[in-house]
């Protein structure tokens, strides 16, 4: 069905010629977009600490992939509601499984839409931020990445405890942004900082997003074992 960009990162481009059109699965081409978004999120934040210009712009480009999966999925998801060998061959198992990660999907999208914000910010910056500041900025945003990643991974395995855990870790990252928020300085990077911050937030508050959708589709089962 064409070539498709299957993993992007500022520095390769994985390409896989398609013969079929769900030749691959819901979760590896989720895997994928999940992939991108977080080298976009890492890329950005480098980019932020090294006040490199060049390096955000790459950030921006690689937004551009992410949106191709997503249209790959999201056309994916819609034959599959209107076929089951489709949908089988995506690797779901019934047509409601297509609205949730419809949202999922979105979600995905969001996330590598933020790491795009912070690399736009790059410019805005008057001088590097102080360093005390910047390893604190890297700390979160790491914890952000490690939430983003269990939310996916729990979806990708339908797991229903691994889901209700993302909660507390995200309410974990609100409250060390909000901490880090209120200790910050007034200096000539402070507004910039303050919205890479509330970026990094929303990245784990769509983390979140992800995770509910997946206590969504597995409850039922978790009620049933008891």
């Amino acid at each position: 069905m064409g070539t498709e960009i299957i993993e992007t990162s500022s520095k390769k481009i994985v390409l896989q010629v398609l013969t079929q059109l769900a030749q691959l699965s819901f979760n590896i081409a989720l895997k994928r977009m999940y992939d991108s978004a977080t080298n976009m999120h890492q890329d950005a934040i480098i980019a932020l600490k090294n006040q490199d210009e060049e390096s955000a712009e790459e950030v921006r480009k690689l937004d551009d992939e992410v949106d191709r999966f997503s249209l790959y999925l999201m056309r994916n998801l819609n034959l599959a509601l209107e076929n089951t060998q489709i949908l089988l061959d995506s690797g779901l198992s019934k047509p409601s499984d297509c609205l949730g990660y419809r949202t999922v999907v979105k979600c995905v999208e969001r996330i590598a839409d933020h790491a795009v914000l912070i690399a736009k910010k790059v410019k805005y910056l008057h001088s590097p931020i102080n360093d005390k500041i910047m390893k604190e900025i890297e700390s979160l945003s790491a914890e952000t990445l490690i939430v983003f990643d269990n939310s996916i991974d729990a979806l990708s395995k339908r797991d229903y405890n691994s889901a209700e855990k993302v909660a507390a870790s995200v309410t974990s990252v609100i409250e060390k942004e909000k901490q880090l928020m209120d200790s910050l300085k007034s200096d000539e990077n402070t507004a910039i900082i303050k919205l890479v911050l509330e970026d990094i937030r929303r990245t784990a508050e769509y983390s979140k997003d992800i995770a509910e959708i997946t206590v969504d589709e597995t409850v039922q089962s978790v009620i049933e074992e008891f």
